[in-house]
């Protein structure tokens, strides 16, 4: 890993009150595959002006940095990552109701959390997120979803922060919502815009419908249909045009069980891989290859990953 932070600025960070920061912290602690190298600097801003100012300072340093949330749907390389990697902490992981059956939801609020507020509340459209690890911002970044639709339906607005830690709301129009995948305008000196909220709007349960039923039945249906503890990532690839998804064209080329040193595709779903206790990111990434290699070579389709590599 190449080291990217001047001197100056790792004693401004040292020194801010404001923020809670590591130096060479292991990424394997951030990530729910339990693998990746360590970050030069890990730091975790809890309000807005903290993290203002610390994209401020990286800015005048040429530091780069990249954000993190639940580190569900991540692989970090062995090697770790330069500058710094930030994480949104507890200030940005509020939900805030608003009229007309619409919330706020900071970008830290876990996507769980989210489904469950939405259920107490009688708020309908929860089941976009239904079941699905993570936060609000990640699941904003990669449009997350199940067969009930999207995250982007829901979003009215989103709250992002700039390089120069300026706040700005992008309509939900402005944003390209593709599959597992948006595209926001870019900030100031080509700096992507950090993820710090947003507006959803939801729909009042109809007469006679139990949102607490639908959420159980979801999550039984996902427990029996999809792996569970610990060591996973969400699904590893996205699923190709057609009718055919990718776990069940994985599963077709009679890979379930296939591994690369600790890293095993499940044998519960063919689209989860998973780590067995001693997994490098290496096995991870080598598993991806050879697998998406043999379903090339066994239905001529090929597979994009879903899960984000950050090497």
């Amino acid at each position: 890993m190449e080291k990217a932070i001047h001197r100056d600025f790792a004693a401004w960070l040292v020194k801010s009150k404001a923020l809670c920061v590591r130096f060479d912290e292991p990424m394997s602690r951030h990530t729910t595959l339990g693998v990746g190298g360590p970050a030069e600097a890990f730091v975790v801003a809890d309000t807005k002006k903290a993290l203002a100012q610390l994209v401020q300072k990286a800015g005048k340093f040429g530091c780069p940095w990249q954000v993190l949330g639940k580190g569900s749907n991540v692989l970090v390389g062995d090697e770790g990552l330069s500058g710094l990697v930030i994480k949104l902490g507890k200030g940005f992981g509020r939900i805030r109701a608003l009229p007309g059956n619409a919330v706020f939801a900071g970008a830290s609020v876990r996507s769980t959390t989210l489904c469950r507020y939405a259920v107490k509340n009688n708020l309908d459209g929860f089941q976009v997120l239904a079941g699905i690890p993570g936060t609000v911002g990640g699941a904003l970044w990669g449009n997350a979803g199940t067969s009930a639709g999207h995250m982007g339906q829901l979003v009215q607005q989103v709250l992002v922060m700039d390089s120069l830690g300026a706040e700005h709301k992008i309509e939900s129009g402005q944003i390209c919502w593709g599959y597992r995948s948006m595209a926001l305008p870019q900030g100031p000196a080509q700096k992507p815009f950090i993820i710090i909220g947003a507006w959803l709007g939801f729909c009042p349960a109809k007469k006679g419908q139990s949102l607490e039923k639908e959420y159980s039945l979801i999550l039984e249906t996902r427990k029996k249909n999809q792996p569970a503890g610990s060591g996973l990532a969400g699904c590893f690839f996205k699923n190709p045009p057609g009718s055919l998804s990718a776990g069940a064209l994985i599963d077709r080329a009679g890979l379930k069980g296939f591994g690369v040193g600790d890293a095993v595709v499940s044998s519960v779903h063919a689209n989860f891989f998973v780590n067995r206790g001693n997994a490098k990111a290496a096995d991870f990434i080598a598993l991806m290859e050879k697998v998406a290699q043999k379903v090339r070579q066994h239905s001529g389709i090929s597979l994009e990953p879903e899960v984000r590599v950050l090497l």
